[in-house]
């Protein structure tokens, strides 16, 4: 059908052309008896009709070079990709950390799934958007797209030029040495959006004396930024994870719980350090123990128990410094706080599973101070 399509139009302007020529050729005639002046008119529809078909013919490979052009670009690059997550936010990070610091290095495009995405958007700024679509990931599959899981085990392979060309990231990349070198721009794709500092306002500025924030200037930096160069004390976020980590599955795994003397001699760390211009902002999984354990401390405050793991979170983040016990959600709480981290050295417990599954030198960065 589609080659009769195109026989029909080519004849169509043949005729058109024979006609035209026809009436051109009876003006010649008539110019031979009359010899008016010749019409420029006829020569240009000559000259239209002659051509009309090379540009048809021009128009229709300008359009397949376009469209292979387009696909080309796709098939001879590299792409690095996530579709699948595991764990809860903490984890999300680490596996969207990596993917986008092996594009970066590679110079890669990155491919999110959408509902990756939407699931990060409703927290962070995220400016990011997907630079292939679905059809062209199905072009990549039929490429062979080659996928590698990871726990938490650095591959140093992985940073060697061309080492990648269609690659997805399947399980939790929990080794920051894939994103290290980007660690500012993450922090600035990780920016939380107003309406989570909105939630977290009230506490805000129930904590602070001197500086009042409203929803009209729930920005994350100005806020931190105010924060930091108004506020009379020096904040240093706390996150203590109990919870799942108290089971005795959990235990033998090698998780831990931090003692009371790791969260005095941190505190004392920051006080000195701070000549006692401290305040100590705590984030858990169990408020009641926090609160209990130190309720005598007037520099110490509890987060509110209606705050989500978001809120908390971005409260941790707004602090200058970190006291990190244990879990990603501890990881990303310091390194998006972006100052000093003070890390419970107990954790994971040595010599257990989970410490061979994540190796102390893939998990820390240097920058982690332990006690």
């Amino acid at each position: 059908m589609l080659l009769r399509g195109r026989y029909l139009v080519f004849l169509s302007i043949a005729i058109t052309q024979l006609i035209v020529i026809s009436i051109l050729l009876v003006s010649n005639l008539n110019d031979d008896v009359c010899s008016p002046p010749k019409s420029k008119l006829g020569s240009k529809l000559l000259s239209f009709f002659i051509n009309s078909d090379e540009l048809f013919v021009e128009r229709k490979t300008r359009t397949s070079q376009i469209t292979t052009h387009i696909s080309s670009n796709i098939v001879s690059t590299c792409a690095i990709l996530i579709r699948d997550i595991n764990g809860r936010l903490g984890n999300l990070l680490f596996l969207v950390a990596s993917a986008y610091g092996l594009s970066r290095t590679h110079q890669c495009l990155l491919h999110i799934g959408e509902h990756i995405l939407k699931e990060l958007r409703e927290t962070f700024e995220l400016n990011l958007m997907n630079e292939m679509s679905q059809e062209d990931i199905t072009l990549l599959e039929k490429q062979n797209i080659s996928s590698q899981y990871s726990d938490c085990h650095f591959d140093p392979k992985l940073m060697r030029p061309e080492a990648v060309k269609y690659f997805e990231l399947k399980g939790y990349w929990q080794a920051y040495g894939y994103f290290s070198q980007y660690m500012d721009e993450i922090r600035n794709l990780l920016s939380f959006k107003p309406n989570v500092v909105r939630t977290i306002i009230p506490f805000i500025n129930s904590v602070l004396s001197n500086l009042q924030f409203n929803n009209s200037n729930a920005s994350f930096k100005r806020v931190k930024e105010s924060i930091r160069m108004t506020s009379s004390v020096i904040w240093i976020g706390i996150h203590i994870r109990r919870g799942d980590n108290l089971r005795k599955i959990a235990f033998d795994a090698g998780r831990t719980v931090p003692t009371v003397d790791f969260l005095n001699k941190a505190i004392a760390y920051f006080n000195r350090r701070y000549r006692n211009r401290t305040l100590f902002i705590i984030a858990s999984d169990d408020k009641p123990y926090c609160r209990k354990t130190f309720q005598n401390r007037s520099n110490i405050i509890v987060t509110p128990d209606n705050f989500s793991p978001t809120a908390d979170l971005a409260a941790l983040a707004l602090c200058t410094d970190v006291i990190a016990t244990s879990g990603s959600f501890s990881w990303w709480a310091a390194v998006l706080a972006g100052g000093i981290v003070l890390h419970d050295e107990g954790t994971p417990r040595k010599n257990s599973t989970i410490e061979a599954i994540c190796p102390r030198s893939s998990y820390y960065p240097p920058w982690f101070l332990f006690s």
